[in-house]
């Protein structure tokens, strides 16, 4: 009876990080993700611990791919450094692990998108400054609104 509640939550289970050096402190975020328009595709939720890596997800300290559903979705993130972070999820709708972008009749992306802190970019991308949260020890919750 219980078995396909337990195979969902174990498709989406957050991912499992290293244990922490003797000493250091971790810090773990839950993010709730509003405004996921379908069920198509995965939703890619990135975790950047710095400027210089922002918005690469090949350089993301963490990445979390989950299941698209509908409407606000949760997840957690454990094992994280503590310190300053940002957060970029984008509804990756057609399952290429990318984010897919339009250039007619502007530059912009084709999926949804949100980044921590309602950060957005003016004519680009939201910049790290406007997106920069702090991975405190313990919980974090984040919120992000997915735009279209």
């Amino acid at each position: 009876m219980y078995a396909p509640l337990l195979a969902l939550l174990l498709s989406q289970a957050p991912a499992q990080a290293a244990p922490p050096p003797p000493g250091e402190t971790t810090s773990t975020l839950a993010f709730a993700v509003e405004g996921v328009k379908g069920a198509k595709g995965q939703l890619v939720i990135a975790v950047y611990g710095s400027k210089v890596a922002w918005l690469d997800l090949a350089r993301a300290a963490k990445v979390l791919r989950l299941k698209a559903t509908p409407g606000t979705m949760w997840a957690v993130l454990e094992g994280l450094p503590t310190g300053p972070c940002a957060v970029s999820v984008f509804h990756d709708e057609n399952g290429n692990g990318k984010l897919d972008m339009g250039w007619f009749p502007l530059p912009g992306p084709t999926e949804g998108t949100g980044a921590s802190n309602g950060a957005t970019g003016k004519l680009g991308p939201p910049g790290w400054d406007d997106a920069r949260i702090d991975c405190r020890a313990g919980e974090t919750v984040v919120r992000v609104k997915l735009a279209y």
